[in-house]
């Protein structure tokens, strides 16, 4: 399907076809610095396997005219449609049991400014006007969600963006002592004590994990995770077989793309303490982590953190992504808020599209005034 001023879109919809972009994909998402490591091949792969549930794949692809790959808006069509009558579409990654933060398109880093443009052209060429759209998710460190929305109402459709989630996140100087000196005294000290006692204690030690241990780093996350969830009283999403699943399918192929960073402690040559980080562009993300309760006295997390922070630093990463959930620990480490957003594009018609969208609207409402009414009873 040619396009004059862009190439030449395709919409692949079968595993076949899908399977096909593999190479192109990697190359791809390689190019541009600014994807995030949730949307590398082997993470979108996994995740549609073990935790997409039920859905059909509508995979919006742009080439040049040299036939490279330049462009991609990956989407599923949900066969599972809830409340919702109409057909949905939904962004790869942003739906489902544990789904992915910073979600989006691939394109080349030539293509950023344009993205929305892309987009908005790829909806229009290639999904029905009776689909209703919802990109979950999306990357809220540009102006993608918001620009999308303007060149959707231009083609006449009804647009929704509302805010997705928050992922408290970390600007990293370039050295590390300059980055402690922003964090508070009393947690400063903290820090490098626990640290400076794992670092020099006889029987205890860190380890960076190499891709060849991926499957028994991951075994034992999980172990770690599950227990100490367990312990505090609360159920660990990991209680769930298909994402552990994901997680052993997923991790591997991260580490062997260069895309993760596997860290432990231990005691004794026994895994007390774990911590998974994946890596891309100038990003570190902390995905997730898990100690043995025995252990907790020496503040193995703490210590992790701090050792990732500090590998970060001394390596020119600039940003530190503690991703979604408001837990206070993550703003003792200096994050402040970055959001994800979701948009919604709404099929045409008075009914389905103007009526659907002010009643979202309402839903939203009330559901904020829901939150807030319970904050206050919980503040008081």
């Amino acid at each position: 399907m040619n396009s004059p001023g862009f190439g030449t879109w395709q919409l692949i919809t079968e595993e076949s076809g899908f399977r096909d972009l593999a190479k192109d994909w990697d190359r791809l998402f390689a190019a541009n610095p600014k994807h995030r490591p949730f949307q590398a091949w082997g993470w979108v792969t996994a995740w549609l396997e073990h935790l997409a549930g039920s859905y059909r794949l509508h995979v919006i692809c742009l080439r040049g005219d040299d036939g490279q790959l330049q462009f991609v808006l990956p989407l599923i069509r949900s066969t599972g449609n809830g409340r919702y009558r109409t057909p949905r579409l939904m962004t790869l990654c942003g739906y489902g049991p544990e789904c992915s933060d910073h979600v989006g398109t691939l394109r080349l880093p030539s293509l950023d400014s344009q993205a929305s443009r892309l987009a908005a052209a790829g909806i229009a060429r290639l999904c029905s006007d009776a689909d209703r759209i919802e990109l979950g998710n999306l990357d809220g460190l540009d102006d993608f969600s918001q620009n999308l929305c303007s060149q959707l109402r231009q083609n006449n459709r009804t647009v929704r963006v509302t805010q997705f989630a928050a992922c408290p996140a970390v600007d990293l100087p370039g050295s590390w002592e300059t980055y402690l000196q922003k964090l508070s005294s009393n947690f400063r000290s903290q820090v490098r004590r626990h640290s400076k006692r794992i670092a020099s204690h006889d029987t205890l030690g860190f380890r960076s994990v190499d891709a060849s241990e991926a499957i028994a780093f991951t075994r034992e996350l999980i172990q770690l995770n599950r227990s100490r969830m367990g312990d505090k009283g609360k159920v660990s999403s990991l209680e769930d077989p298909g994402f552990r699943d994901f997680l052993l399918d997923a991790v591997p192929d991260m580490a062997r793309a260069g895309l993760a960073w596997m860290d432990v402690v231990e005691e004794n040559q026994e895994v007390v303490g774990a911590a998974l980080n994946l890596v891309h562009g100038d990003s570190v993300y902390y995905y997730m982590g898990g100690f043995h309760e025995r252990s907790k006295n020496l503040r193995p997390g703490t210590a992790l953190f701090a050792r990732v922070i500090k590998h970060s630093t001394e390596n020119g990463y600039t940003r530190y992504d503690f991703l979604r959930g408001a837990e206070n620990y993550k703003y003792r480490w200096g994050a402040t808020d970055v959001f994800t957003y979701q948009v919604t594009v709404y099929p045409r018609g008075m009914i389905r599209g103007q009526l659907a969208c002010k009643l979202d609207g309402l839903r939203n409402w009330a559901r904020d005034l829901i939150r807030q009414v319970r904050g206050s009873i919980s503040a008081g």
